[in-house]
């Protein structure tokens, strides 16, 4: 019974005959060989989605300097890492580097070093020995080992403790580590692709990332943008991802009427292409319609509460409210304020004003028609000082 539960899987009554044990064994190294390839179509096929460069969709000039330096830099071995905020597709690029690379046909792993325990990223990184700790009834090898020849992608690095950071720096040096419990070196040939949507400098200067690592890691650096700098793509992506949903569902393509496309390109989209992708997953089901109304977008109220949250708030824009006004008035005379402080201050530029705002300048032309502001720009918006 002991044998059986620490993974035999036959056993033969004596007394046997030679041809007994030989078919056995036999039988044995039959399903380790079937196991074995399992793992490894496992690893390249359904855990690993195939990226293509044309799933990065955008025409503004940075997408388009975006994809080139991914066409550069995917063909060789360097490290990458890849900044930014949460939903702006560094998984995507991350992707697109293996499958643009020499190493398309061999393993593509992915690590989220944020949804594994602290005390199992190790052993699932680097595997474990047979006894290593409680639990380890048999010998395990780690994801580094599946990915030998391939890419390995370690999302969210920015959120692994220090004493395994300072195990992946020796593992960066020359591809040796040691698994957990065991004493014997071995070295693997693997490509590292590191991501994060951390402050970085601010998590080095708190003493929580090693800068040593960094360094390290940081020999190509990715920043894909924000969705509110990339100005002309909300439309398109917006519908791409309708065109999507629709064909998932079975029903015609939606298309976006105006004023769902103006209340879109007034929202500052704190969640990046991932909250706009969830939002046209919704409209896509819910709009009844030959076209997608702007009843069948949410109000943004939360995201923008989250999104002054993120920065603070404007202290430059002070003064009571007044309540009599109403929250939808209230709310309006509050924008009115920023809006017209901003404009103030850069002599009515539209381009330095929308740029101070953090907003395109469709979005900011947009809210001054809908609070009346319009018509106060000295010059209007299409002067050439702008």
């Amino acid at each position: 019974m002991e044998a059986i539960q620490n993974g035999a899987v036959d056993y033969l009554s004596k007394p046997f005959a030679p041809e007994e044990l030989l078919h056995a064994v036999d039988r044995c190294r039959k399903q380790f060989d079937l196991e074995e390839e399992n793992k490894t179509l496992r690893a390249s096929t359904s855990s690993s989605p195939v990226y293509r460069l044309d799933q990065i969709v955008g025409e503004s000039s940075k997408m388009d300097d975006l994809r080139q330096f991914i066409e550069t830099v995917a063909p060789t071995d360097s490290t990458v890492l890849i900044l930014g905020e949460s939903g702006t597709g560094k998984e995507l690029v991350a992707g697109a580097i293996h499958y643009l690379s020499s190493r398309k046909d061999q393993n593509y792993i992915r690590l989220n070093c944020a949804a594994i325990p602290e005390n199992l990223l190790e052993s699932e990184l680097f595997g474990h020995e047979k006894g290593a700790f409680t639990g380890a009834l048999r010998t395990k090898a780690g994801r580094v080992e599946e990915a030998d020849g391939g890419t390995i992608f370690l999302d969210e690095i920015g959120d692994m403790s220090r004493p395994l950071q300072a195990k992946l720096l020796r593992f960066l040096e020359d591809g040796s580590f040691t698994r957990v419990g065991g004493n014997e070196e071995k070295r693997v040939n693997v490509r590292i692709i590191a991501a994060t949507n951390r402050d970085i400098v601010e998590a080095i200067k708190e003493n929580e990332f090693r800068e040593d690592l960094y360094h390290r890691l940081n020999v190509m650096q990715f920043r894909p943008p924000p969705l509110r700098d990339r100005e002309g793509d909300v439309i398109m992506l917006a519908e791409y991802f309708l065109s999507q949903n629709c064909k998932n569902l079975g029903r015609t393509v939606l298309h976006l009427s105006q004023d769902a496309q103006s209340k879109l390109l007034s929202h500052q989209w704190p969640g990046n292409v991932r909250e706009l992708r969830n939002v046209m997953e919704r409209a896509s089901i819910i709009e009844q319609t030959d076209e997608v109304q702007p009843e069948s977008l949410p109000d943004f109220e939360l995201e923008a509460r989250l999104r002054a949250s993120k920065e603070g708030g404007v202290s430059e824009v002070g003064g009571e409210i007044d309540f009599e006004l109403g929250f939808s008035g209230s709310v309006a005379e509050f924008e009115r304020k920023i809006i017209q402080t901003a404009l103030d201050q850069n002599q009515y530029n539209i381009n330095c004003s929308a740029e101070q705002l953090k907003m395109t300048r469709h979005s900011l032309r947009y809210r001054m028609q809908q609070l009346g502001l319009a018509n106060n720009t000295r010059g209007g918006g299409d002067s050439n000082n702008e």
